[in-house]
């Protein structure tokens, strides 16, 4: 628990680190704006004229008027663009004696100006954006650093069970360490003997807790002949998927991506990103993008924190990425869904008998420099379906109905056969020809056994 609060501080130090660095950065605007500067523009004109001007004396004796005339000349060649003989105040008109130069130098002074004007603004936007970088990994730190800050209690008594139990059952553990968090049994350590097996342990787990826990990982220790063995409640769903594709005709690679990911015990991430184009750079692309996406959520982050980034660093390229995305995080303990969309497909939900289609409000990933989403929850529950497209799939067919109706008659079907029926139709509407990359992710949910 020290360790945990130690490192909770550390990280939340770190966010404020960045924090601060925001604020540093947070400088937005386009430099001056002409009327805050016309003093200054007014002193650059008359320096680079009239210091060497024989009739300077008499100008300067009418200073007020002088400067007031040249301001105005800035200030006219500033909105139309260009400054021209006849735009020329009367009284320059009859008293500068160089008012050829005097109009030429007011619009190379005032073009100076704008093209410093831009530069500012363009150091203003990367300043922006860095302090909004700087923003999203101060909240990605903070969120890391609060998740640590749960005390772990330790069941003594529990632990020394567990041991007894699994001795009797023939299994060797030398150790066991059952954690509490907020009075709930959240994970069991064990280290026990090489050849021990998993129903066993598990069963023997069940009999003393009367819940079901389920191995999450398996590593090494310092002494050869035993394993660490981490344990996790079972969450009440699991989920079966299936995917299929096939490349636009002549690509040499797809530009579509999936991924299915557990996140934690809990939750698991599936996706489908479809990059802008076809062939090799869109695969690139694509696979860039989600895998950071799995690099950012497998260290804790949340898809608030963590896509408005991935959007950021492909805004910022100098070529122009897009990114097609659908991403669906599902609670396997609730059934809860959170659905997210960018420029994606249309996404189908099969919950209980009716088939919902959800479609896509956001622009894809990558479009705009400002991030914005909906995030779309739904319950699901066993013998629900989740069915991911990409456009290539759905453009094969007339209309969402004529797909939906496809859908809606798969009986008996397991996800990786509804995957391949859904190409093989495509296919089949195209006479075989591939006009697009095509790609179906099709996710079952299933009630765990208690």
């Amino acid at each position: 628990n020290q360790t945990r609060f130690d490192i909770s501080q550390k990280m939340l130090q770190f966010s404020n680190v960045f924090e601060e660095m925001k604020n540093i950065y947070f400088e937005y605007g386009a430099g001056g704006k002409i009327e805050e500067n016309l003093d200054l523009l007014v002193d650059i004109v008359r320096k680079r004229l009239c210091n060497d001007c024989a009739n300077r004396h008499n100008c300067i004796n009418l200073n007020e008027e002088n400067r007031k005339s040249i301001a105005d000349m800035l200030r006219l060649s500033y909105e139309r663009g260009k400054l021209f003989i006849l735009d020329a105040p009367p009284n320059m008109c009859a008293g500068c004696s160089n008012l050829t130069v005097m109009i030429n130098t007011v619009n190379q002074v005032v073009a100076e100006f704008k093209q410093k004007r831009e530069k500012d603004a363009q150091n203003s936007r990367v300043k922006l954006l860095l302090s909004q970088s700087m923003g999203e990994v101060a909240d990605l730190a903070k969120l890391l650093g609060v998740s640590f800050q749960s005390i772990l209690v330790s069941d003594i008594e529990l632990e020394k069970n567990i041991v007894e139990a699994l001795l009797y059952a023939g299994v060797t553990c030398i150790e066991a360490r059952a954690y509490k968090q907020n009075n709930t049994l959240e994970s069991i350590i064990l280290v026990l003997k090489r050849n021990w097996k998993e129903e066993v342990v598990c069963a023997c787990i069940k009999r003393l807790i009367t819940m079901s826990f389920s191995i999450t990982k398996v590593s090494a220790t310092d002494n050869p002949n035993f394993e660490s063995v981490v344990l996790c409640k079972t969450p009440r769903y699991e989920i079966l998927y299936g995917v299929a594709g096939t490349k636009k005709g002549g690509s040499e690679s797809s530009g579509d991506t999936y991924s299915v990911l557990s996140l934690d015990s809990n939750f698991v991430l599936f996706s489908i990103c479809d990059g802008m184009g076809s062939g090799h750079e869109a695969s690139m692309m694509s696979s860039k993008t989600l895998g950071l996406i799995e690099d950012f959520f497998k260290v804790g982050g949340s898809s608030d924190v963590v896509l408005p980034i991935i959007n950021r660093l492909l805004s910022l390229g100098e070529k122009e990425i897009f990114s097609a995305l659908d991403i669906g995080i599902l609670d396997l303990e609730s059934g809860e869904l959170d659905l997210l969309k960018f420029g994606s497909a249309t996404t189908f939900l099969k919950i209980g008998e009716n088939m919902q289609k959800v479609d896509s409000a956001a622009m894809p990933l990558g479009m705009l420099d400002e991030f914005v989403t909906k995030r779309m929850s739904f319950m699901l529950k066993n013998d629900d379906w989740v069915i991911l497209l990409s456009d290539g799939v759905v453009d094969s067919f007339r209309d969402v109905s004529e797909l939906e109706a496809l859908l809606n008659n798969f009986a008996n079907l397991n996800p990786q056969s509804l995957a391949n029926l859904i190409i093989k139709q495509t296919l089949q509407k195209n006479k075989f020809v591939a006009p697009d990359d095509r790609t179906a992710l099709v996710i079952r949910i299933i009630k765990n056994l208690p």
